[in-house]
């Protein structure tokens, strides 16, 4: 039997919370003393928003590394492996190198004994590797919110923002307003920002842009996506594309068009070319696992990361789609703040059953408490013990909620997806 490597520095990463107060100063000073690696990353893409860059930081890393250009990707959370978040050429980070990087990053912060929360001793470690890997474009998700998420240190010239829903309020604030205020704040000045934002809130973007001299290329007005039967249609005013895609969900329309955008974008700032050829062999390969994947027709087996109401939205709208007049079992297990009643209350109008499961972690919603609170015959609480039971009996189910869970139940090989 092969012996488990440990790491000390991997370990004393996973130990570490995220910061409660927003800051970007203790993280500065370990940038500093490293010799400001975030100034020599080169070509950078960063992506904000509620729902979708994820996805859209894999759109675009399946684009230029098939084109055969040096990417690293920088991403958040993980399904199963801390690695995932860390890739080059699409590879994860080896687990030897990666302890090696954060033994630098931890040893510079201890010296002006300075500590770093989990993301941002993970953003200082994945910007110093990517700085001296000499990337030939480096894209980085950011992590929670904009304008003091650890990723802001990173000054691009090229920013977008997916969307902006109701969600971690307790860090961004109570308002659209004032999570758009603070998810704008990954803008740099005389930069480009590419989005498919809700028109109701253009107004405080453009606001923001005008002052700092940033372009703004917006979806369904710059430049323009929709479904036509199995084809995507893209236009704007430079660039048409009819192409295939397996991101099958209505709101991929989206996360596509955005993606596209930002190539012709990379093309007049950075100078990165992809072939139309290449380009539409891309967009039929991306996927972000997890988001809405039909893992089995027969039965049918659905993994979704649904995590908030806005997401929960999308998955019975995409559901609905797809199967317009069925019902069907959800196993489901969701974070406290995420409103879980809401959302359960929304998918029952889809389900058959509900089974709620506890997720893998500190800030899990009560499902046993939950089930009681609904009082509803066909939601019941299940262990995760025995969701391997009920997945294999034959029935219809969504598997959805939070990554955790998610990513949980892969490991334990429950549930069986292709990672990237």
């Amino acid at each position: 039997m092969a012996t488990r490597i440990s790491y000390k520095n991997i370990n004393r990463l996973e130990s570490l919370k995220n910061s409660k107060k927003p800051g970007l100063g203790n993280l500065l000073k370990v940038l500093h003393l490293l010799g400001e690696p975030q100034f020599k990353l080169g070509k950078t893409i960063i992506i904000s928003g509620t729902n979708g860059k994820g996805t859209v930081a894999n759109i675009l890393n399946r684009i230029y590394v098939d084109s055969g250009y040096k990417v690293g990707l920088y991403t958040s959370p993980h399904l199963v492996s801390l690695n995932e978040r860390i890739r080059i050429r699409d590879k994860k980070i080896d687990s030897r190198i990666l302890d090696s990087y954060l033994n630098k990053v931890i040893k510079a912060g201890l010296r002006i004994n300075c500590k770093l929360s989990f993301f941002e001793l993970l953003t200082a470690t994945t910007i110093l590797y990517f700085a001296q890997k000499k990337n030939d474009l480096n894209i980085f998700e950011v992590g929670l919110g904009g304008r003091f998420d650890a990723t802001n240190v990173i000054k691009s010239k090229i920013g977008i923002i997916t969307n902006i829903e109701m969600d971690h309020m307790e860090y961004l604030g109570n308002s659209l307003r004032e999570i758009a205020y603070e998810k704008i704040g990954i803008i740099n000045n005389n930069s480009k920002l590419i989005t498919s934002v809700k028109s109701s809130l253009m107004q405080t973007i453009k606001k923001y842009c005008l002052k700092n001299g940033t372009e703004i290329f917006k979806l369904n007005s710059d430049f323009n996506t929709f479904k036509e039967n199995e084809y995507y249609i893209y236009e704007s005013p430079k660039f048409n594309l009819k192409f295939k895609s397996q991101l099958d969900a209505s709101h991929q329309v989206q996360n596509l068009g955005v993606s596209i955008k930002t190539t012709e974008i990379i093309n007049t700032e950075y100078g990165l070319k992809i072939t139309k050829k290449q380009l539409k062999e891309s967009l039929r390969n991306a996927f972000n696992p997890g988001r809405f994947q039909i893992i089995s027709k027969k039965p049918i087996l659905i993994v979704d990361v649904s995590h908030n109401l806005h997401s929960v939205k999308s998955l019975i709208s995409n559901f609905r789609i797809k199967y317009p007049n069925k019902r069907i079992n959800i196993i489901i297990g969701m974070l406290k703040e995420k409103k879980p009643i809401e959302c359960i209350k929304l998918l029952s109008r889809i389900a058959k059953r509900i089974y709620l499961t506890e997720v893998p972690n500190p800030r899990s919603f009560n499902p046993i408490t939950v089930a009681e609170e609904l009082k509803n015959k066909k939601i019941s609480y299940v262990s995760n013990n025995e969701i391997a039971s009920l997945l294999s009996n034959e029935e219809d189910y969504i598997v959805t909620g939070s990554i955790y869970l998610i990513g949980s139940l892969i490991k334990r090989r429950y549930v069986r997806i292709k990672i990237n």
